[in-house]
């Protein structure tokens, strides 16, 4: 899931959570719910069963959430291209299922994934001959690191020792570690200069340029922080948001005992490739689309209401006796009914702008780094009868079925089926969860979709 559709999430579970809780006391007697899916774990290409996300439902009562990872091979047999796995995956889950994702990831020469990087980070390349763009990235690097170090001036009431310590710092999540030790260095490849002020009220960060020496001109001429304009509130967000989306997004999984998908993956693999936008480049996108930036902005800041709601619900109920399991059943349900959900937003506009741009814009980073990979030749098999390289692509389930039509007609794949692997997984009889809670559920999702096709209808 993007960011954008993880808080429309997390705050449309929260809150339905708790309806349901209220609402399964007045529910009793209701017929039984019919058992869902019983599909195995491996599914061959070309089944009707649904292709990315799927509701499991044994014959024991346990309700499984499923979601696919599914391989494609070359049209072409006598390629030496690798065969490439989209690796479906949501923020949220049991610490198993990222287990056993690990694994499987981890069984690939290559694994490209998701993450909106900050400025300066994303995957848009730049021309090392273009001094402006050179020194444009340098100094969209040194923002995000100025943003790290006044947000920990803040947490600690001092500036940190050096950019080493910064992304050490007990109050910066893994995914944002791994932003600030990567905008440590310029556009040039060369480490920043940082130097704190004798008396700790303030510090200087510095880019040496193109030609690493102190001075110059030009190209060649030192980037100084004391030069640049000073940190908007925008800026600060970029580093706030991924400590307020790490929390509501812990807060998510403590409250209905699950784990988040940051927490549980090693990201840290020299095989693994950051294969998305910078949120700048994001940005010139969405607005290039006459969509409301702004909403992206108030999204990553974690100031948008329903981010707001979302913490406020989930800490409520973590207090309801039996909201854990019940919080799954409405994921597990919300979840597996995601294509219906997408079908009901219907074609408004300026949804089908945010859609393009956040879907549709960033699978093409994925298919442009995909295809200078097989043009490479680095995923070519080592010799004559030597078996597939394998590439992962490790993206959120809502950007698989493009993804997947790009796959093969774009570049020439075709599928060969797919495995799928438990993301939740509810015993019901265990958790002392009905079958009328389970219909009432189910009725309370399918409302709410009906009702959100009915407005969509309207517009």
């Amino acid at each position: 899931m993007t960011a954008y559709a993880g808080r429309w999430t997390i705050s449309a579970a929260a809150l339905a959570v708790v309806a349901a809780i209220a609402a399964a006391r007045e529910q009793q007697g209701a017929a039984p719910a019919s058992p869902r899916d019983a599909g195995s774990d491996v599914t061959a290409a070309g089944g009707s069963s649904p292709k990315w996300v799927r509701i499991v439902e044994s014959d024991e009562g346990v309700l499984r959430l499923a979601l696919a990872a599914r391989t494609y091979e070359p049209v072409d047999a006598a390629s030496n291209s690798p065969e490439i796995t989209l690796v479906s995956v949501m923020h949220i889950g049991d610490r198993a299922y990222y287990r056993r994702l690990q694994k499987v990831l981890d069984d690939h020469d290559l694994v490209l994934y998701e993450a909106v990087a900050p400025p300066g980070l994303g995957a848009e390349s730049v021309d090392a001959d273009d001094a402006t763009a050179m020194a444009e990235r340098t100094r969209a690097r040194m923002r995000l690191l100025a943003a790290g170090i006044e947000s920990e001036k803040r947490h600690e009431g001092a500036y940190p020792a050096s950019l080493a310590a910064l992304g050490e710092s007990v109050h910066t999540s893994r995914r944002l570690a791994r932003w600030l030790n990567a905008a440590g260095v310029d556009a040039w490849g060369r480490s920043f200069v940082y130097v704190r002020s004798e008396d700790g009220a303030g510090f200087e960060l510095k880019s040496l340029g193109a030609d690493g020496r102190e001075g110059g001109e030009g190209a060649g001429a030192d980037i100084d922080w004391s030069s640049e304009e000073p940190l908007t509130p925008q800026d600060l967000a970029i580093v706030s948001a991924e400590d307020e989306e790490h929390q509501i997004q812990a807060k998510l999984a403590r409250a209905f005992d699950l784990a988040f998908q940051l927490d549980e993956i090693d990201y840290e693999r020299d095989n693994w490739r950051n294969s998305d936008m910078g949120v700048d480049e994001l940005m010139r996108r969405l607005e290039a689309s006459g969509a409301d930036g702004g909403v992206m902005l108030d999204l990553l800041s974690g100031s948008s209401f329903p981010a707001r709601v979302a913490s406020m619900v989930l800490s409520l109920v973590e207090m309801i006796p039996g909201a854990a399991p019940r919080g799954k059943l409405m994921l597990i349900e919300l979840l597996g009914s995601s294509d219906d959900l997408l079908a009901a937003t219907g074609p408004m506009a300026e949804a089908e702008a945010l859609m393009k741009v956040i879907v549709d814009d960033r699978n093409q980073v994925v298919i442009d780094d995909l295809r200078k990979v097989l043009d490479s030749g680095e995923m070519d098999r080592s010799g004559s009868g030597a078996p597939r390289k394998r590439v992962a692509v490790f993206y959120g389930a809502g950007h698989m079925p493009d993804l997947a039509d790009r796959l093969e007609e774009e570049l020439g794949f075709r599928d060969k089926g797919a495995k799928w692997y438990s993301a939740i997984r509810l015993d019901l009889a265990e958790e002392g969860i009905g079958e009328s809670e389970v219909l009432m559920v189910r009725g309370m999702v399918r409302r709410q979709l009906e009702m959100m096709k009915t407005m969509s209808d309207g517009e």
